[in-house]
């Protein structure tokens, strides 16, 4: 990695790791649905690796600081931890949870839809802020924007279909704490 990488993956890892104690502590999974959304993280960020690749070969993105197909192995740990785990298949799991069907449908609809703008929308803002000469390069045209929406859904859908194979239906197992009012 090049020294003005470098500077910024402990910082985000550290903001990855106490997001997902966060999401962790409010949405109360059992210890197994925690090690499963980790799991599914994982899979969303090793997904994350071949859509890069994919796309670098394509022409649809890359990333102009490093001369690989894909970004710094710790930027994946870092999008698995926040993106993969707390994000989707902790966050997804109580959306699911609460809403079945109809929330699983909204979540893999509106997920990839945030992703897009948050890739396209980051890259412009780091761009102009003069940190980075940008984050990752979109190539112009419509193919680039579905490619990346789609490389959110189907990493979405990684997360969540690992988390089910390991801890079982969204609504399989009772929360971890009971709310603080049925405490009293």
């Amino acid at each position: 990695m090049q020294p003005q990488v470098d500077q910024f993956v402990v910082p985000l890892f550290a903001g990855a790791s106490i997001l997902l104690l966060v999401v962790a502590y409010f949405t109360r999974p059992t210890p197994r649905r925690l090690v499963a959304a980790v799991a599914g993280g994982l899979a969303f960020g090793t997904l994350n690796i071949v859509w890069d690749v994919g796309a670098y070969y394509a022409g649809w993105w890359y990333y102009p600081w490093t001369d690989a197909p894909y970004a710094p192995l710790p930027f994946y740990l870092i999008q698995a931890l926040s993106y993969g785990a707390a994000v989707t298949a902790l966050v997804g799991w109580r959306i699911i949870r609460r809403f079945g069907t109809r929330g699983l449908v909204g979540f893999l609809v509106l997920f990839p839809i945030y992703g897009a703008i948050h890739d396209y929308g980051g890259t412009a803002a780091v761009a102009s802020s003069g940190m980075l000469s940008t984050t990752i390069v979109f190539a112009p045209g419509l193919a680039a924007l579905l490619a990346d929406a789609l490389c959110y859904e189907t990493m979405a859908l990684a997360a969540l279909i690992v988390m089910r194979l390991i801890a079982g239906p969204a609504n399989a197992d009772r929360l971890a704490r009971s709310p603080a009012h049925q405490l009293a």
